[in-house]
């Protein structure tokens, strides 16, 4: 895959540094706006919806809701996308 928006290197320190928020090792971190970044440039990848659904798990931020729903919409049957949905988000409810 070629990634000539930078998407990717957006994503990795944005989740980077979410992983750390939630272990306690840092905080006040912008990993949600480097991952949202990275989502706008990559042109909504399904993928990266929904880790910025997991991103906004914890702490629990008003967007959660509106990245569970658009990855719910765009998972397709069977994929490992619609599968990790299921998993994480199944019984959340959806404002």
């Amino acid at each position: 895959l070629s990634d000539n928006s930078g998407s990717f290197a957006w994503f990795d320190v944005g989740y980077l540094m979410a992983c750390y928020e939630q272990v306690n090792i840092g905080k006040d971190y912008p990993a949600y706006d480097f991952v949202r970044k990275s989502l706008s440039l990559s042109g909504g990848n399904p993928e990266i919806e929904f880790a910025c659904a997991l991103v906004t798990i914890w702490p629990k931020r008003a967007e959660h809701s509106q990245h569970v729903q658009k990855a719910r919409l765009v998972a397709r049957n069977k994929s490992l996308l619609s599968t990790n949905v299921v998993a994480f988000f199944e019984n959340e409810k959806v404002q």
